[in-house]
């Protein structure tokens, strides 16, 4: 390749945007990848979850003993029922709170909830871009929500907690 765009090539005349060099855009070199195959039956929830495994498996990382405020083990968020997928949990974009986005993987409407770490000061309904659509009762640290068939659900979480927010 070694240019991005090319202009020689036979199939098109001049370049297709500015002529950038691209050394080693091949990527040439030894590469190892692995794949699973997960067969299944009628239950192909719990296909999708063995794939989600093998896709994001455990990291641990090996540290020294130091003070901190979690206990040895902790869920920051738990999403029910199984159907429910969490896609993201990360700090908002404007500094406000956690993002916290799940999809309904199933063909079927489902009712969720969704209990946090932490007793949130207030969770909000958000669209794609982060921006608050409508507040969310909270019951003690659980919200509850309704997710269309492979409907994308997005909530924000502020924590009056320094550093949980």
């Amino acid at each position: 390749v070694g240019w991005l765009p090319r202009g020689d090539l036979a199939c098109r005349q001049g370049h297709a945007g500015p002529p950038y060099e691209t050394p080693e855009a091949q990527c040439h070199g030894t590469y190892t990848f692995h794949y699973a195959l997960v067969p299944y039956a009628a239950d192909r929830l719990a296909a999708v979850q063995e794939a989600d495994a093998f896709v994001a498996p455990l990291r641990a990382i090996s540290t020294q003993a130091h003070p901190g405020a979690l206990p040895p083990t902790l869920s920051f968020v738990r999403i029910e029922p199984a159907e429910l997928a969490l896609s993201a949990l990360k700090p908002a974009d404007d500094g406000r709170g956690m993002i916290v986005r799940v999809w309904n993987r199933s063909d079927q409407n489902i009712e969720g909830s969704m209990t946090f770490w932490a007793q949130p000061a207030g969770v909000w309904r958000c669209n794609l871009a982060e921006r608050d659509l409508a507040p969310i009762e909270l019951d003690g640290r659980t919200i509850r929500f309704a997710a269309r068939t492979r409907e994308i659900v997005t909530f924000r979480a502020v924590f009056d907690t320094p550093g949980e927010s």
